[in-house]
């Protein structure tokens, strides 16, 4: 499947479109639930954001770094579903690398 990418700004048109899109930001506030899940938001902190990118627990493993202090300022580029929860968000940690753009 091709991913087809997405201005941050444009993701909210992609939410429910069951297709696979790229969104590049820069992680400018990251948080970590009680439950030890963690949230990045891109471009613009809470509660103004326009993009989170949610990692679950589990998953946290799948990173060859630790993302919450690595990944904080950084541009990164995210693959996958867009989903709504009030604001687009995407969903996975085995999206998120470091981008370039």
């Amino acid at each position: 499947m091709v991913a087809v990418s997405v201005h941050r700004l444009q993701s909210p048109s992609a939410m429910g479109s069951n297709r696979n899109v790229i969104v590049v930001g820069e992680v400018v506030s990251e948080r970590v639930s009680r439950a030890v899940n963690v949230l990045f938001d891109l471009d613009k902190q809470y509660p103004n954001e326009i993009f989170s990118v949610f990692v679950k627990k589990e998953d946290l493993v799948n990173f060859s770094f630790e993302p919450v202090s690595f990944l904080k300022g950084k541009r990164i580029a995210v693959t996958g579903k867009v989903g709504d929860l009030g604001t687009a968000f995407m969903s996975s940690a085995d999206l998120v690398r470091q981008s370039h753009a």
